[in-house]
């Protein structure tokens, strides 16, 4: 099966690039248009996922005279949170290893007397 048209001179077939453009300007068109759908998808439907995943992270407290003792769930806040903790660990972890090392250097020191 053929797509074409029948003319008193011969036949021109639509998928024969000899013959008709159809073949390239459907697949610009299909490249254009996917462009698009890949934008429209990333910009707008996954935004709007987006803000709908994280505003269900965002809770209010049942009671709103316990705020004060309500976790926050705030995304920034808890990654706030996190760093503190993990700069905290570290000075802990740091502090230790500068220990260990002036321990060893001192016995070192005191074998070599």
């Amino acid at each position: 099966k053929m797509r074409g048209r029948m003319y008193p001179w011969g036949v021109a077939e639509v998928e024969n690039i000899e013959h008709c453009d159809f073949t390239t300007l459907r697949n610009m068109l299909i490249r254009t248009h996917m462009q698009d759908l890949k934008d429209v998808t990333n910009n707008a439907l996954y935004e709007n996922y987006r803000c709908q995943k994280l505003a269900g992270v965002v809770s209010l407290p049942a009671d709103p005279k316990n705020v004060q003792q309500a976790p926050s769930r705030d995304p920034l806040g808890q990654f706030e949170v996190e760093k503190r903790e993990h700069e905290m660990k570290m000075r802990k972890m740091e502090q230790e290893m500068e220990e260990v090392f002036e321990m060893k250097v001192q016995e070192k020191l005191q074998k070599l007397k």
